[in-house]
């Protein structure tokens, strides 16, 4: 497969990483280029970067009971370290995060952060 790691490779030294959060009981994990679980559901298959990079996508995951299948959007910030957080389940079976990554930073100046 033809991985994009970013306009200047900057997602190449976390690509074989994953990230965990904990929100209420359950404890949510992304694997770069590859999947997204809460707990042993999964949340769906790495679908790429969207919208310049802002924004990453895991989608087919496990189907609803009685609703689509489950799909986790990630929305990118910069930060000083890898943080996976703010997870929120907007619609039914579809998740949202924030996802902060030094990698995001090189669109900022170094006074923005």
């Amino acid at each position: 497969a033809n991985l994009d790691f970013g306009v200047e490779k900057e997602y190449w030294a976390i690509k074989d990483e994953c990230y965990k959060a904990k929100a209420d009981q359950y404890t949510y994990e992304i694997c770069m280029y590859d999947k997204a679980t809460q707990d042993s559901v999964s949340l769906g298959k790495w679908d790429g970067f969207h919208e310049d990079y802002s924004v990453i996508k895991f989608t087919n995951g496990d189907k609803c009971w009685n609703g689509p299948k489950r799909s986790l959007t990630l929305k990118v910030e910069c930060g000083a370290e890898e943080l996976l957080h703010s997870i929120t389940e907007p619609s039914t079976c579809e998740y949202s995060a924030k996802f902060a990554t030094p990698a995001a930073c090189q669109e900022f100046s170094s006074g923005d952060i």
